[in-house]
């Protein structure tokens, strides 16, 4: 049930990132205590089926037994599908544009294949810049994991900030993420009909409570290293980025930008000291935003983070 993405490819001779790198510690207790306890369930609830129920003739429930076993790979599977359709008409109405190649976006595409080398990629993932006025930015299944992103989005970020949070994503396809988020992200918001039909997701969300935000843990970790190690760069992105998708804050996206790019020692400014209460105000109020943050400066003094970037030097390092 974990979301598929590109697998990091072993080149003998050659280091690359992998997620191994920059995993949050938990991440994968978090989803086996979900998923490992859903399988658990009907497992049992197929063995139950197989020795209490009959059929008229005397033989078992061979057909309930197997949609017991199967129920929860096709919950999820549904779930992707209805979370996915109202993308569908993006992606119909979307012009010949849209794609990232080397002839239309050529800075998108040359820093999704540096991506792809450092991470030992097959092949880099798709990007889809959608002709749309809202902002956002995500990953689907589609091809082994596949960004879409608006071009509202990528107007209102500067190219670096772009680039982190494209390499945000790389990291939840890295990391097999995107099936079961799509999937949870689907069942939160649905009616109790479908929770019920969908009931495999919905124990698992119920048993995987914190894993949608240790994900985001691992993929800032992974947008940190791509990013050479900044985590301004990085934390600057998050926070520009959840400004952009809500719209409705007591500051502007101008403000905040030049707060997150004021020197230390402007500070005491009177000015600058509003910005810095309404910034602080804002990511207070996002979920888990600080949290991030917080996370991502934590991880940067660690020594895992400091052997992957010894790592990444390595593989940047000119022959």
């Amino acid at each position: 049930m974990a979301r598929r993405g590109h697998t990091p490819k072993k080149r003998s001779g050659k280091l690359t990132i992998t997620p191994s790198d920059f995993r949050y510690p938990g991440e994968k207790r978090l989803y086996w205590q979900g998923v490992g306890g859903v399988m658990f369930f009907f497992l049992w609830l197929a063995a139950a089926v197989w020795f209490t129920l009959r059929t008229p003739s005397g033989g078992h429930r061979l057909d309930l037994v197997i949609e017991c076993v199967l129920w929860p790979v096709i919950a999820v599977t549904l779930c992707n599908i209805l979370a996915l359709r109202p993308r569908k008409q993006e992606f119909k109405q979307a012009d010949q544009h849209s794609r990232v190649m080397s002839t239309n976006h050529p800075e998108l595409h040359k820093t999704l294949q540096n991506f792809a080398r450092l991470c030992g990629m097959k092949r880099a993932p798709e990007m889809y810049v959608m002709p749309a006025d809202r902002c956002y930015i995500f990953s689907i299944p589609a091809k082994g994991g596949t960004i879409v992103a608006s071009r509202a989005l990528v107007a209102k970020l500067r190219p670096e900030e772009l680039q982190a949070v494209m390499a945000h994503e790389v990291g939840h396809i890295l990391c097999r993420h995107i099936r079961t988020e799509l999937a949870l992200i689907y069942i939160r918001s649905s009616n109790p009909v479908w929770k019920f039909i969908l009931l495999p997701v919905y124990l698992m969300d119920v048993l995987m409570r914190g894993w949608m935000d240790v994900i985001d843990y691992s993929a800032d970790r992974c947008a940190m290293l791509l990013m050479g190690g900044s985590t301004k760069v990085v934390n600057a992105a998050i926070v520009k980025l959840a400004l952009a998708i809500v719209t409705e804050a007591d500051i502007s996206m101008e403000e905040l930008d030049e707060f997150l790019s004021a020197p230390s020692d402007a500070e005491t400014e009177h000015k600058l000291l509003e910005r810095q209460i309404r910034a602080r105000k804002f990511i207070d109020e996002i979920p888990n935003l600080r949290d991030r943050i917080e996370a991502l400066s934590e991880f940067a003094k660690t020594e895992q983070a400091q052997r992957a970037l010894e790592k990444l030097s390595q593989l940047v390092r000119p022959a």
